[in-house]
């Protein structure tokens, strides 16, 4: 009883220092500045593909990486793309905002060594493999917001890439923390990544519907009654632990039919069937185009 106080006064201690940092806006991981400026400008409605086009005309590097993207299985049309316009007008407004802002999210998982470092690897790997996850469910579904989808699920666990590199900057002063047990890890992270990876998002201003979604992505019975992309981000996670695409042991013997995300979205065993064969291969492809 006593040790199960402890962990609990733990998880609320470092909630209040991980919010305090958001508020103040110290130590946060920082997404690159245009993608930062692609966000800002999708917040006026008013923006156009050319606007969009001129900001991210101003690095050369992430406008390669989106043409990279766009001819990859996940995007390809009947003929290459070579400049920024044709890979705009392939993608459309919504899509080139979430793809630009998804090739630069890389960023968030650096900063850390030691032990951490490598539950980094493994949370970037999980990024991405939920983002083509939750990608695919969502075409699954017939749904039109794909790539909002793919971002969802790109930065569902960006809190937990937040709170190891709070630990790892805290472990510097005190050894104790540094040398935080595995499973304790674990414990703070599920317990508080949904909570801090909105917050975050919310700071960044990234679009409700998908702050929204990552805060409940774990309980998505609790979110609005039409929050689908809380629930596809839920099947996204299920799909992932199947096939370890994050780089873990697979979950082979982990029944999803039965599952309330799927339940939910109406998918059955045919059409989950078809996610489970394509999906590793295209989660190698993705993550080949955003490294």
């Amino acid at each position: 009883m006593e040790e199960d106080r402890k962990v609990k006064t733990g998880k609320a201690s470092l909630l209040d220092i991980v919010r305090h940092l958001i508020r103040k806006g110290v130590g946060i991981p920082t997404i690159p500045s245009i993608a930062q400026k692609v966000l800002q400008a999708t917040q006026n409605p008013d923006c156009t593909l050319a606007e969009l086009e001129a900001i991210v005309r101003q690095d050369p590097a992430l406008a390669a990486r989106i043409i990279k993207v766009v001819n990859s299985s996940f995007f390809a049309g009947m003929k290459e793309i070579r400049t920024l316009p044709a890979a705009f007008m392939r993608l459309g407004f919504k899509r080139v905002r979430d793809l630009a802002v998804a090739v630069g999210m890389k960023n968030v998982y650096k900063g850390v060594d030691g032990h951490l470092k490598k539950e980094l690897e493994f949370l970037w790997r999980n990024a991405v493999a939920a983002g083509t996850a939750c990608r695919e469910t969502s075409l699954a579904c017939g749904d039109q917001n794909s790539e909002e989808a793919f971002l969802a699920g790109l930065v569902h666990d960006i809190g937990s890439a937040f709170i190891i590199q709070v630990l790892h900057g805290l472990g510097k002063k005190d050894p104790s923390i540094a040398a935080l047990p595995q499973a304790t890890l674990k414990e703070l992270l599920l317990a508080l990544h949904p909570t801090v990876g909105a917050e975050m998002l919310e700071s960044w201003n990234f679009p409700k519907v998908i702050s929204h979604a990552v805060r409940h992505h774990h309980d998505p019975e609790k979110a609005a009654p039409d929050d689908r992309l809380s629930w596809i981000l839920a099947a996204g996670d299920l799909l992932v632990r199947k096939l370890g695409l994050d780089g873990r042991r697979p979950e082979e013997d982990l029944p999803l039919a039965p599952q309330r995300a799927f339940q939910s979205l109406k998918l059955g065993d045919l059409q989950i069937g078809k996610l489970l064969v394509d999906l590793e291969e295209k989660t190698k492809e993705i993550a080949e185009a955003l490294a």
